[in-house]
């Protein structure tokens, strides 16, 4: 089955690496991205965990839902707008920047409530706790709560993360931008620098340097040579980072010093989804488990439970089982002797959750209509909004080996804030804007 799910994935992504002439087509690229993945697992190295055929039913299914939903949308368009068209000159006529008061106000919370939360890591690592222990705090893995309140750890996971991973993109953006406003950009990264001392999350520095891999080629034939230095250097130096970030945190399992090494720890990062996967859409079909959507929307019912329904003392049962069987793969599971893992439960088992094979089916379909769309209109005006989503959705793809993003409240904050933070401005003449139709 393993073989059948690999030749499968490498021939969608070959088809639609010739039929969109760009290897950078979203759907290539998640086609090839669980081609290693499903790879590695294969190889069953260092006495991975049995596992069943399942997960390669379902990634299969994930994958030919994925490539419908991706055609869908380009069909669907395809006589609204064709790439090899020009834009109307009402469209050349403007341009969609970021708001850079937003930035900034978004930057200031970002650096003021991270200020707020270094002091605590300094007092946590002053009293003699290691700063591993004080990120397995703050991610909630620990007995003991990093935050003081309920309040300042709603504010975290709707306010402060969003920013960050909004500021993110902004940051990313602004590197390949030929004039960029420098209040704005020193002030997003101060805050992302903030957030990252605090979190410890590698999650950012992989994100950051993937997007800017992937902004490097998609818009390469536009850059400077000045322009390709820079991007060149910033990504030696969060590549850097991430080891720094790593050796920080003392990398462990069970509680122990990893003491694998960076090729068995690479391995493992990139194939236990599939054990995993395994593990939990077989441990919810024995119980009889599923959740008819509630996993999918978890977040805005989430938000609407705690607004409105919650003042008046109205619970919804079923979202709150959703969310313990979403948070079951926060349980730590061993995949390899005397190594556990956690979290990387994969994209496909939320859609699972909801309605068995069924779940995947739609969900992929959702997932295949929204790579076509971002990457479409990307494709048609590289303007600062387009390109912000490109990066979100190239996060969400990431993550496909670990959730669906769009179950963490923090992403679907972010998603969904970055509609209100672009502007029409109008453009005097071609050469004042960076980027134009590709």
């Amino acid at each position: 089955m393993n073989v059948l799910t690999l030749g499968l994935l490498i021939a969608i992504g070959i088809i639609f690496w010739i039929l969109q002439k760009s290897v950078l087509n979203l759907l290539t690229i998640f086609c090839f991205f669980w081609t290693l993945i499903v790879t590695l697992a294969s190889l069953r190295l260092f006495d991975m965990m049995s596992y069943s055929d399942q997960p390669f039913i379902i990634v299969i299914i994930g994958a030919l839902c994925t490539m419908i939903g991706y055609c869908i949308h380009f069909i669907v368009h395809m006589q609204q707008d064709n790439l090899g068209n020009a834009l109307s000159s009402e469209e050349q006529s403007y341009d969609v920047k970021y708001n850079e008061a937003a930035i900034r106000i978004i930057s200031i919370i970002c650096i003021v409530f991270y200020t707020y939360e270094l002091f605590r890591v300094i007092q946590l690592l002053r009293a003699g706790t290691s700063y591993y222990i004080v990120r397995r705090m703050y991610q909630g893995y620990d007995d003991a709560s990093f935050f003081t309140s309920s309040l300042e750890g709603y504010i975290s996971s709707y306010v402060a993360v969003p920013a960050a991973y909004i500021l993110s993109s902004y940051i990313i953006i602004s590197l390949f931008k030929k004039k960029k406003n420098h209040l704005s950009f020193n002030l997003a990264i101060i805050g992302e620098l903030f957030y990252l001392i605090v979190s410890g999350s590698r999650f950012i520095l992989i994100q950051f340097l993937l997007g800017a891999v992937y902004l490097f080629f998609f818009l390469g034939n536009r850059l400077s040579r000045k322009q390709k230095k820079w991007i060149v250097r910033v990504t030696v130096l969060v590549i850097a980072s991430t080891f720094l970030l790593s050796s920080l945190r003392e990398n462990r399992v069970n509680g122990h010093t990893d003491s694998w090494g960076t090729l068995r720890s690479l391995y493992s990062y990139f194939s236990v989804s599939v054990p995993l996967l395994d593990h939990w859409s077989q441990y919810v079909d024995q119980i009889g488990v599923r959740t008819y959507g509630l996993a999918f929307f978890r977040v805005p019912l989430s938000i609407l439970s705690l607004l409105v329904l919650h003042p008046m003392h109205i619970d919804i049962p079923a979202l709150t089982q959703t969310i313990g069987y979403i948070n079951l793969t926060d349980t730590f599971v061993q995949v390899f002797p005397g190594h556990t893992y956690n979290a990387f439960a994969t994209m496909f088992y939320y859609f699972y959750l909801d309605f068995g094979y069924l779940g995947v089916c739609t969900g992929s379909l959702a997932w295949g209509w929204m790579c076509a769309k971002y990457y479409r209109l990307s494709r048609i005006e590289a303007s600062d909004k387009n390109l912000a989503f490109l990066l979100l959705i190239i996060q969400v793809m990431y993550k496909t080996m670990v959730r669906w993003e769009f179950t963490s409240p923090s992403f679907f904050v972010a998603f969904f804030a970055s509609y209100l933070l672009f502007r029409k401005s109008k453009s005097e003449n071609d050469s004042e804007i960076t980027f134009r139709r590709l």
